[in-house]
């Protein structure tokens, strides 16, 4: 597990990349990228899993290039959305109403 490039945005949301690729057969790897955000909440900072990126079956001679396409996919498609004002205080409110719902079942 190698820990790659982390992010600060300037909403306070810190992002967090873990290369977790793995060989799995002869040649081909699995791609995968675990993308972890910081949040501050009541004075302490807590890390919550946000979203894999994986791309399976890939030649070891791509591996690299395809780490970067994923990474610029997730820049390019969520980090407008995870840089919103508002993004923290919404993904938490979320994070309690899926806590409550788990606690009643």
């Amino acid at each position: 597990m190698t820990q790659l490039n982390p992010q600060q945005l300037e909403n306070g949301v810190r992002l967090a990349f873990e290369d977790t690729t793995n060989r799995y057969y002869g040649d081909y790897h699995r791609v995968k990228i675990e993308v972890r955000i910081r949040l501050a909440e009541n004075g302490y900072e807590r890390a919550y899993d946000f979203k894999a990126l994986e791309k399976m079956a890939v030649p070891g001679a791509e591996v690299d290039a395809v780490r970067q396409q994923l990474l610029e996919n997730f820049r390019q498609q969520l980090l407008p959305y995870l840089a919103r004002p508002d993004f923290a205080q919404r993904f938490l409110a979320t994070q309690r109403r899926q806590g409550l719902r788990l606690l009643r079942n």
